[in-house]
């Protein structure tokens, strides 16, 4: 680098390290605008415990419900009952049988006519 641009170099930071200094009325009033952020500050914690507050509320909320559903609904091998021994002879029964004889042969009347259309 020549020594002219080395030159200039120089003034251009001591000018801006020279603007970049402070008077004691802007200390001031950055001074004043710090104050005014931290005492901001309190207001946002309530918020943020309001919040946290909530979703507490909303997680024993959700566990209350989920333990009502599962104490009210029945298990699954506890809602269809099996079928009892008296309710299998009913449909052993040989009359019966041959009322269902007679209705497959409808079903293939049913079948053919629609095939036959």
């Amino acid at each position: 680098m020549s020594k002219s641009k080395q030159q200039l170099v120089e003034k251009i930071t001591d000018a801006l390290d020279k603007s970049s200094e402070l008077d004691k009325h802007d200390l001031d009033k950055l001074a004043q605008a710090r104050q005014q952020a931290l005492a901001a500050i309190p207001q946002n914690n309530r918020r943020a415990t309001r919040n946290k507050t909530m979703y507490w509320l909303g997680g024993a909320v959700a566990a209350g419900l989920t333990a009502i559903v599962l104490w009210v609904v029945p298990p699954i091998n506890q809602r269809v009952p099996a079928p009892e021994l008296a309710e299998l002879e009913w449909l052993l029964e040989s009359e019966d049988l041959h009322m269902l004889e007679d209705e497959l042969q409808f079903y293939d009347w049913v079948e053919s006519q629609v095939e036959a259309g």
